[in-house]
């Protein structure tokens, strides 16, 4: 919102205390830089806070009424000053003096202030909510991939040690096995050579002495 000609009469409230657009209005208000980046207006918030600022208007001509014939001379080719003066003479008529409209400009800016509370109430919550719980549940998640990690280090240490003593067992069922065997093939040959041995005297007994 402009701001009004220095001169007898005290000036409204300022420009940067209240969104630029009541009811049509087209300059947006600056935005402020953040850690996300710079902000934007929003039609969102402003139909928010334009809500709010209605909702609580003041009976009779106040700065509300003031800001409205301001936006109505908006089109007409004339100066700033005479803007603010043409609107206050209309104004005048109705008993209203640059005080009263700085006065209930004030009230509006308690009315915007209250809402930037509210807002600020909500965005806490939704941080705690959304920002907080999410950050804890990470911490959490870090936490169970931590330990699922070491389980898995641990389960690979104990495959590893399991692979070692079954590489070993192998071998030794290999050695064992290998002797088993070849223990059964000398008693085997020896079973047959004592076989053929005591065969051959039975042989030797009937053919020798059985005359």
């Amino acid at each position: 919102m402009p701001q009004a000609e220095s001169g007898a009469e005290e000036p409204i409230a300022s420009s940067d205390a209240m969104p630029e657009t009541l009811e049509g209005g087209s300059t947006p208000a600056p935005v402020k830089m953040t850690a996300a980046g710079p902000g934007q207006v929003t039609d969102k918030f402003m139909d928010i806070l334009l809500k709010a600022v209605e909702a609580n208007n003041q009976d009779g001509f106040d700065y509300l009424e003031y800001k409205r014939a301001l936006q109505n001379l908006a089109a007409m080719n004339m100066d700033e000053g005479t803007k603010y003066k043409s609107a206050f003479a209309a104004a005048q008529t109705m008993g209203v003096t640059a005080q009263s409209l700085a006065k209930s400009a004030q009230h509006y800016l308690g009315v915007l202030s209250a809402e930037e509370k509210k807002f600020a109430s909500a965005l806490a919550n939704q941080r705690s909510t959304q920002i907080d719980g999410g950050n804890q549940q990470l911490k959490d998640l870090d936490l169970s991939v931590e330990q699922k990690r070491k389980q898995i280090a641990q389960l690979e240490k104990e495959i590893a040690a399991a692979e070692e003593q079954r590489s070993a067992i192998r071998t030794k069922v290999e050695a064992a096995t290998q002797k088993v065997e070849q223990t059964r093939s000398n008693f085997v040959t020896t079973y047959d050579a004592l076989l053929g041995q005591i065969r051959g005297d039975v042989e030797n007994i009937q053919k020798y002495l059985a005359n």
